[in-house]
């Protein structure tokens, strides 16, 4: 296993400022979703809302698919030449540390509040979201998409940081949805589909993305409310989903979703706002914690909404929910998250020093 072309000692990159917004009208999508979906349950409102419109906010997940690969590049490959910045082994470890705590936070935490609120627990489920099992149920729901972004990583850490003479062997799994559906094994078996899920293609989108992002430097053109300006085109790519139509998740959703993301997120890396949209940055600095949490917060509020006040519109305790789902997801990223991660990755430093001093 390669690190000799590994510099761990590199400084930090600058933050991309539209990925970051984009992070969090990512995350805010996918919480309208969910709203949307838990208040049609019988146990709450029982009602749609919007026609189903703002269930298609499940594509905020598409975007963040696109949006990791384009981070992954960026973090951890050097400008022009692609020069792995960390190790393998230290890349997973980073990977690990900003994912997995506050993961398991997450699941402990809802399983927790549902058995409270009387429901009975399926334990097999919440060691399968634990640990990451590549198939079967998890919970809560919202955990599938780690799993995939868990695959991504050690993917790419083994190809481009451990052996990079293979590290070009990513891009088969990137298009390996597309080889399998031509070649007849979609649907073969659970964990075959896992691996050649139609998402990977997102990645590999989002990857491209950052390796050109790289090669070019960064050079971006600044203008302004370019907060204002991805909200408005992650709506215009919602509501071509709605009126497309398509069941979501398959290969054809993917493509579709894709090609509309990829311009997005083109735009909000090689663009720089003329001005910081302080909201902008702060959804997206809490855009994993809003990700991880809003479950949770949302059918607590839609439960304690269908007690305290049954006769409330659907429409208003639905976008209410929403509301607090973010508002819940922020809290918890400033006082749970940020001082969990600067923990942790205090820890990470103090036990590297040594090596590094000896290098």
């Amino acid at each position: 296993m390669s690190a000799s072309n590994a510099n761990p000692t590199s400084n930090k990159k600058a933050e991309v400022v539209g990925i970051q917004y984009l992070r969090g009208i990512a995350a805010i999508a996918v919480v309208f979703d969910h709203s949307a979906g838990m208040g049609a349950f019988d146990k709450y409102f029982g009602a749609t809302i919007f026609n189903n419109f703002l269930m298609y906010g499940a594509h905020g997940v598409d975007i963040f698919f696109v949006v990791s690969g384009f981070i992954i590049a960026y973090v951890a490959l050097g400008p022009k030449d692609f020069v792995p910045e960390l190790t393998f082994l230290d890349f997973l470890k980073k990977r690990a540390i900003r994912i997995l705590p506050l993961m398991w936070l997450a699941i402990g935490s809802y399983a927790i509040l549902r058995i409270l609120g009387g429901v009975s627990a399926n334990w097999t489920d919440y060691l399968r979201a634990a640990f990451l099992f590549p198939v079967g149920q998890v919970a809560p729901l919202n955990i599938w998409t780690l799993r995939h972004e868990m695959l991504f990583y050690f993917l790419f850490g083994l190809t481009w940081l451990g052996y990079p003479l293979i590290r070009y062997g990513i891009f088969l799994w990137f298009a390996g949805p597309v080889l399998s559906a031509v070649l007849g094994g979609a649907g073969r078996n659970d964990l075959w589909d896992f691996l050649v899920s139609p998402v990977n293609l997102e990645f590999g989108v989002g990857f491209c993305l950052g390796l050109l992002y790289l090669r070019v430097g960064g050079a971006k053109a600044v203008i302004s409310y370019q907060f204002g300006l991805l909200v408005s085109a992650t709506v215009v790519m919602i509501t071509l989903a709605f009126f497309y139509g398509r069941a979501l998740g398959t290969l054809e959703s993917v493509v579709f979703t894709s090609l509309c993301s990829a311009p997005i997120v083109a735009f909000a890396a090689f663009t720089s706002p003329a001005k910081r949209n302080r909201l902008g940055i702060l959804l997206g600095e809490a855009s994993y914690s809003i990700y991880l949490f809003h479950p949770h917060i949302i059918s607590a509020v839609l439960r304690l909404l269908k007690s305290a006040v049954p006769n409330l519109p659907p429409h208003g305790a639905i976008l209410l929910a929403a509301c607090t789902g973010i508002a819940g997801g922020m809290i918890i990223h400033r006082f749970i998250e940020r001082p969990l991660l600067t923990r942790f990755k205090s820890n990470f430093s103090d036990r590297r020093a040594p090596n590094l001093a000896a290098t």
